[in-house]
């Protein structure tokens, strides 16, 4: 260490100036971070449904929807202009392909008008419930849709004071791009502003605990500087990965400073208080990091590119951490900055913990461990769209509001792969079987059939609603449909490929709506009748069925691995073996809250329990390497209360400003984060509890005789 020090001292303007440089690069490299709304993030690797959704896609424009709701009280000739100037508004819209909607220009009169509007049954795009005309319209976007295609649209609806609802999935992420630069401006900043707060109160200089931070920060900036420069896209996901850098990657910052303050008090100089500084805790600070690192890098094994990158992104922002701790801190430090203060820190007495010591540690041990295990079976695994926001959020309020109407605002598709001609009379009858007994389901709102659009044009002709079997009248009357622009046939039922696809909206989109609809277009799966379900839910539900065996893998990997450091820094298998105990339990505990609070276990919350299990065996490595060590010149019941005298004040302030910091994303407009904060709170209050009672009484216990 003393080298390392010397190196820092002799070069020391060298390094300034890379430092500096560092820095101006990596502010370079922020300023072109490109942000990402696309949901296909969450899609796990190698999903049945996705293959479906694509081979669909190939053969209709697209799944994505833009559902335009306009409502009123009354019904007159002003309102029909209006929805017609609207209509005109959206067909000359150059960001859609197409859009399916109703158009009262169509018609001559009020009567002709509604005598049309309710021979569509499922598929009309007027409804009139709760003393309100309901009139909806579907664009389907085209390739340069974007965030200011919606604006747009909102613009013109707000100017003419039109009563709106909008909704659907393309809806979702573009919109998502205003929430996720939100919390990249404001989150990190005052999550290190919070730690920042919680580390002063604890710490006895403003400058020192100023310091402890500093390297979080740099290693976030650094990091968002080289994702910049690479061009990588930050997404929902990983725009968590500055919040978990500046809370987690503050910890190596706040023990080097602690203990900086610590020998200078006794009298060392600058030089040999970095140097005594690095002896005593830069081996632990490595291990926290790689521990950290560890746990959020058994996230890989989560089948989902999402968590990957976030994993990836979390993981590189906590090494540049470690690294400017090591960098950052000596070289500021050998300018003889001073750090000390004669202001004395808030002494705060830790009893309470110590009180807990035997019997009490491990009764209310067993008591987490039953309760989580009665309830962990009914742990749920759900995730969709709708569960990422608050209810507060427009987005949501317009979610629902659509979904009251329509019984749902994000559909499936059922598609259809036929043997021969797919206009046959032979797949209508099939399609037509398949419609209603999806209508009969109590988790089907509606579906909308290109059939039934082809029996009701043909009933224009004859006067009888029904599906003609004359090859030549199909054609005309498809064609007559598919050159107007309200009704794309072309997007239902794909001549030249042989497929169709209809349109179901569930009534929810749980697993078991998601389950039983699949069971029924299952049944009608025969051969040269290729039935399958998909849509984006579908594909997420992949994810969701496939998150526990993978969630329980991932634990275990990060558990081993976490197992093999300490066994590297304590150096002794029983006293590895007894430190795991308490993240072990928390674990446990964490899973057992999950159920009892009903949050799903899904794409999310899954990552808390990497994080927990790289983050909480950092207090159980710092007891477990300090005990060590003072077991070495005294007993054991005296090297444990020495043990906690020097480990209980840092452990609780870190814990503190890790779950303080985490407590900023109880702000943000996404429900999903703040289940994270929840968790993290939850997952920090037992591994400390647990790492200052439990693991010194069960130590006590292993050891007692020695």
């Amino acid at each position: 260490m003393r080298k390392y020090v010397e190196l820092i001292y002799r070069f020391k303007k060298p390094f300034i100036f890379i430092f500096v440089l560092l820095n101006v690069i990596s502010i370079v490299g922020v300023t072109q971070i490109e942000l990402s709304s696309d949901f296909t993030i969450f899609m796990p690797n190698n999903s049945p449904h996705n293959d479906t959704l694509e081979a669909m896609n190939e053969r209709f424009d697209s799944s994505s929807q833009l559902i335009m709701m306009l409502d009123y009280k009354e019904l007159d000739e002003s309102v029909m202009e209006e929805i017609s100037e609207f209509r005109y508004f959206i067909d000359n819209f150059e960001d859609f392909e197409y859009v399916n909607g109703i158009n009262p220009e169509d018609f001559q009169d009020t009567n002709v008008f509604w005598e049309s509007i309710n021979r569509l049954g499922d598929n009309s795009p007027v409804v009139f419930e709760d003393d309100t005309y309901h009139f909806t319209f579907v664009g389907f976007p085209s390739e340069g849709f974007d965030r200011d295609s919606i604006n747009e649209i909102k613009s013109y609806l707000k100017d003419n004071d039109i009563d709106y609802a909008i909704s659907g999935d393309i809806y979702s992420e573009t919109e998502i791009i205003e929430y996720i630069l939100t919390i990249l401006l404001i989150f990190p900043p005052v999550a290190l502003l919070l730690v920042l707060v919680v580390f002063r109160s604890q710490m006895k200089s403003l400058k020192a605990t100023m310091m402890s931070v500093l390297p979080a920060g740099i290693g976030t900036l650094w990091t968002m500087g080289l994702l910049g420069f690479i061009g990588e896209e930050l997404s929902i996901i990983s725009v968590l990965a500055p919040v978990f850098t500046i809370v987690i990657g503050s910890a190596d910052g706040l023990h080097f400073m602690s203990h900086i303050l610590e020998v200078e008090e006794e009298g060392y100089k600058r030089f040999d208080s970095i140097v005594h500084t690095l002896k005593m805790v830069g081996i632990p600070m490595i291990i926290t990091t790689i521990t950290s690192i560890f746990g959020f890098m058994s996230l890989i094994f989560l089948r989902t590119d999402s968590i990957k990158y976030l994993a990836l992104t979390a993981s590189l922002g906590i090494f540049f951490a470690g690294i400017a701790t090591w960098y950052v801190l000596p070289l500021i430090l050998s300018t003889d900055t001073k750090v000390a203060s004669k202001r004395q820190g808030k002494k705060i007495t830790y009893n309470f913990v110590k009180k807990l010591w035997g019997y009490p540690s491990i009764i209310i041990s067993f008591i987490i461990l039953i309760i989580s295990i009665v309830f962990l079976p009914s742990i749920k695994n759900e995730f969709n769209m709708l569960m990422i926001y608050k209810d507060n959020t427009e987005i949501k309020e317009n979610f629902d509001r659509v979904s009251k109407l329509h019984g749902g605002s994000i559909p499936l598709y059922v598609y259809v792969e036929t043997e021969n001609r797919v206009l046959d009379i032979d797949y209508y009858t099939k399609a037509n079987g398949l419609v209603s007994e999806l209508r009969e389901s109590h988790k089907v709102a509606k579906v909308n059939s290109g059939y039934e659009m082809l029996a009701i044009a043909n009933g224009r002709l004859t006067g009888n609603v029904s599906y003609t079997d004359n090859e030549m009248d199909q054609m005309i009357i498809y064609n007559s449909l598919n050159s107007n622009i309200n009704v794309p046939i072309s997007e239902l039922i794909n001549l030249d490929e042989n497929v169709f696809r209809l349109i179901v909206f569930p009534v929810d989109l749980t697993n078991e709506t998601i389950d039983e609809i699949e069971t029924i277009v299952n049944k009608h799966n025969v051969s040269g009748f290729n039935v399958k379900l998909t849509g984006v839910q579908t594909v997420m539900k992949d994810l969701n069925d496939i998150i526990i065996s993978n969630q329980v893998t991932t634990v275990m990997i990060a558990l081993i691995g976490i197992f093999l450091l300490l066994l590297i820094t304590v150096r002794k298998i029983k006293l590895a073996i007894v430190s795991t105990i308490p993240i072990i339990i928390t674990i446990v505990a964490l899973f057992g809250f999950l159920s009892l609070t009903r949050i799903s276990l899904n794409v999310i919350t899954a990552t808390m329990f990497s994080i927990s299990i790289g983050v909480g065996i950092d207090y159980a490595v710092h007891f477990s390497s300090v005990f060590k060590e003072m077991r070495k010149k005294m007993k054991t019941e005296e090297a444990l209360d020495r043990t906690f005298k020097y480990c209980a004040r840092p452990i609780i302030t870190n814990a503190l400003g890790l779950s303080i910091g985490f407590s900023i994303l109880m702000f943000s407009p996404l429900q999903i984060h703040l289940y994270l904060s929840i968790l993290m709170w939850l997952s920090m209050v037992l591994s400390v509890i647990l790492s200052l009672s439990l693991l010194p009484t069960i130590i006590n216990i292993v050891y007692k005789k020695a």
